[in-house]
């Protein structure tokens, strides 16, 4: 093979070398803007959904507390006969109640603080992928433990809220 040749060939060979490495530069472009775009979708996915959040944390701190701040207020006029004198047997009642209404109150507030610090993407991973927890209201009262299912995200979760929620 004569050099003129032996130029040609490595000629042809850099401009093939160029033109894959064009093209595989435009597929990598197309995939970088597809990824861009798939990137993007989950983000304005997931502004909505800490939107509802946002929105699901203040209906349930609105519509459990307002009917506890009235319940509270009476409790404390019958406690202070406000509306005339208790016997000894209504005024253990109220005791009972003002204890279970603060009982409830600590609940509200605990799961007000659970739904506002939990790591929601791993919550919904528990609810669809834990085997002892999937379908936990008909499980009546069953609690699985941890050694269970030890990959269970609710389970590594240290707080109060967590298992009164389960």
């Amino acid at each position: 093979m004569d050099a003129e040749t032996l130029d040609q060939v490595i000629t042809e060979q850099i401009l093939q070398l160029q033109s894959a490495l064009r093209e595989a530069n435009r597929q990598l472009e197309r995939r970088v803007e597809e990824r861009t775009r798939d990137l993007q979708r989950a983000l304005e996915r997931l502004t909505e959904l800490n939107q509802l959040k946002a929105n699901f944390i203040a209906n349930i701190s609105h519509e459990l507390r307002t009917p506890l701040a009235h319940l509270k207020g009476y409790l404390d006029l019958l406690k202070e006969n406000g509306f005339g004198a208790l016997n000894e047997q209504q005024k253990g009642a109220v005791d009972i109640l003002q204890r279970s209404e603060l009982r409830l109150e600590k609940l509200i507030e605990d799961l007000i603080s659970f739904f506002n610090s939990f790591p929601w993407g791993s919550y919904a991973k528990y609810y669809l992928y834990c085997p002892g927890h999937a379908g936990r209201a008909g499980s009546k009262g069953v609690q699985p433990k941890s050694a269970d299912h030890p990959n269970c995200t609710a389970h590594r979760y240290r707080g109060r809220a967590a298992s009164r929620l389960l």
